[in-house]
Formats: structure tokens, sequence, C-alpha cells
């Protein structure tokens, strides 16, 4: 769901390791920081729990409070996270200052399932229909729909996926019809072109992939 197929992919690399000095070019006399975050402001986490890679101890968890005390040259924010997290840089779009809320009256940890068509991952995760995962916290790719998303995690999945609202439940989804995922069908309805080109043509064979996740109630 959405652009990014994982959520904290980011190919940036930070100029300096936390807690080490800046070096030549990374220092600012600025207190504001990317994202409008100013050093000393109270911030909360709301991405997905994900250990540390400094080499520091201790975990990010949702909901995590921290202060903001510097900036990478990656662009990153730099923060002092009261428990657990130790200091740590994350992406902006990961930290509020208000406490981060799950949309779609979900609950940490709790389990759902992927009711979308089967997809790949550039990382080689692999997302099939009613596969079960956990929430894990709310999307942080940061391109203003993720109150439409939450983060959830997979078994065997590297990193959290940002999901849309319409292709998670909490039951196990249903194809309606009878029909299973995999099963041979054929296009009866009149010739049609989508928006983006394709056509479909009365007769056209085609493969079950899930069930439709439009979310309009049809």
């Amino acid at each position: 769901g959405g652009r990014p197929n994982a959520l904290y992919a980011d190919s940036s690399r930070a100029c300096r390791p936390l807690g080490g000095p800046a070096p030549m070019g990374c220092a600012s006399s600025s207190t504001t920081v990317t994202g409008g975050f100013s050093i000393g402001d109270h911030v909360h986490y709301g991405g997905a729990g994900q250990p540390q890679k400094s080499g520091a101890a201790g975990k990010l968890s949702f909901g995590d409070e921290g202060e903001v005390v510097g900036q990478t040259c990656g662009g990153k924010v730099v923060v002092n996270f009261q428990v657990g997290g130790g200091r740590a840089s994350v992406r902006a779009p990961e930290l509020s200052r208000k406490a981060p809320t799950i949309p779609g009256g979900y609950a940490l940890g709790e389990r759902v399932f992927y009711g979308g068509p089967a997809r790949k991952y550039p990382n080689g995760d692999q997302l099939l229909f009613s596969a079960l995962g956990q929430v894990a916290g709310r999307s942080c790719v940061g391109d203003g729909m993720d109150s439409e998303r939450l983060a959830v995690t997979f078994p065997q999945h590297r990193d959290a996926k940002a999901v849309r609202l319409a292709l998670i439940s909490r039951q196990p989804p249903v194809i309606p019809g009878g029909y299973t995922v995999g099963d041979r069908v054929f296009w009866c309805g009149m010739n049609w072109t989508f928006p983006n080109g394709d056509r479909l043509k009365f007769g056209a064979e085609g493969e079950v992939a899930g069930r439709s996740c439009v979310g309009d109630g049809m």
C-alpha cells in the first residue's frame, strides 16, 4: 500500500556516528533541524519497533518519548529517548510532538490479515493473500497518506510494511463467489480500457489474486 514498499528504506548515510563529534561541514549554529523540529523539542516515536543499528543496546518502540538533540548530515533527526531506545537517528515523519495514534481503531500488537493481491518487494519479501501479521505502529512514509495506512510486521519479513487500511482485516479475508486464489477465470463483461492504458476484452483469461480492496462498500 503506497509508494515505498518498505517503511524505512533510506539510502542516505549519516556523516557522523551517533554520539560522536560532527565532521567538518556538518556543524551548524541553528537550533532548527529537519522536519521543522528544534533542539530541545519533546517528541514521540510513531514508527514500528526497530533495533538500534548504532551498536547501542535497546530497541525503539511505538510511542517512545525523547528529546531532539541534533541532526545527521543525512537529514535524520537525532533524538535522546528516555527509555529503551537510547540515542537514535530517525526520519522526521516517524516523529510527532503529540502522542501518536494508530489509524482505523487498531491497537499495537493486534493480529491482522492481509487481503490484497500477492506482491513481491525489492528486498525479496513476499506478501501473500490472507497472510497473518501484527500491527507495529502507524505508517510513516510521509506522503500525506499515512492516516490511511498501518505499519504491519509479517513473519520472515525483513522490515515492517505500510499497508492500506482497506487491505487489512481482523478476520481471515474471504473471496466472494466461492473462488480461491489461483482459480482460472474468464472476463464476461464488455471491453474495457483502464486509465493506465490496460485493456480488458470479452473472454480474457485471468487468475484470481484475492478479493477487491477498493474500500467503496461494493
